[in-house]
């Protein structure tokens, strides 16, 4: 069985639809939503990243109801959808939405991408017929903006190449087990995926190459990697915070 985890936050609802729309052959799709009006909006007017407090008067029943109504309308994709007020940082809400996923494989999911069909059902198929039983991630380059790609062509790097840059997409097949194994995203990791495949790479856990790209990845200028620049000053001192966590994490866990 094979699961997507969508966790929202106040999205712009025509992306998350298109989102919806393009994700085709899963098992099901988790949904989670929190919060009102679009965080892409100039105007904005509440704290937007990792799951901030939200305004009262930010109400989320148009897009609850835009979603009832889409959700309704496509039984055949299964989507279980859940929403609340509950504070959770980004991080937690992510490792909440794939711990609700009930297949092996899960891929977590931004709200703003699309998929691209032909590639995503190669993907599936081949998981499905038993090609990636020994992986623990299975990950292709992405399409940015339609144009440019990125991510690395194969699966064959090494430790020392992740800690040196991120390589892995963040909309990656992983086996639910696996990830939880190597902590989820972790609420100190200025990038929460970069840190997750360092530390299942650190655990000695199998990396897969498929060789389409299986995703349009949508560059914004809200997106998170400009978001935690400004936050963490560069690239360098987010490099140094997530290898200490990394570390420290697999020193721990092989202590148990």
């Amino acid at each position: 069985m094979i699961s997507l985890a969508i966790s929202s936050y106040c999205p712009k609802i025509k992306w998350l639809i298109a989102a919806l729309e393009s994700a085709t052959g899963f098992d099901e799709i988790v949904l989670y939503c929190r919060g009102g009006g679009d965080r892409f909006a100039d105007n904005i007017n509440f704290e937007t990243r990792d799951g901030g407090i939200i305004k009262d008067e930010v109400s989320f029943e148009p897009t609850k109801k835009i979603l009832d109504e889409y959700i309704s309308n496509h039984p055949e994709k299964n989507i279980r959808f859940y929403t609340d007020k509950v504070e959770r940082m980004g991080y937690a809400a992510m490792n909440y939405v794939v711990d609700l996923a009930r297949g092996e494989w899960v891929m977590p999911f931004s709200d703003d991408d699309r998929f691209i069909h032909q590639n995503l059902f190669t993907a599936m198929l081949r998981i499905r017929n038993g090609q990636y039983d020994d992986a623990d991630v299975v990950f292709s380059q992405v399409t940015v903006n339609d144009n440019s790609s990125w991510g690395i062509g194969t699966d064959q790097f090494s430790v020392h190449q992740l800690k040196v840059d991120n390589l892995v997409p963040f909309s990656s097949f992983v086996k639910k087990e696996s990830f939880f194994r190597a902590g989820g995203y972790l609420g100190g990791d200025p990038i929460l995926d970069w840190g997750l495949w360092l530390r299942m790479k650190m655990l000695g856990m199998t990396f897969k190459y498929f060789e389409r790209p299986i995703y349009d990845y949508r560059f914004t200028q809200q997106a998170t990697l400009n978001v935690m620049n400004g936050k963490y000053g560069d690239m360098a001192n987010m490099r140094r915070i997530l290898i200490e966590n990394a570390e420290r994490f697999c020193q721990c866990t092989a202590e148990r």
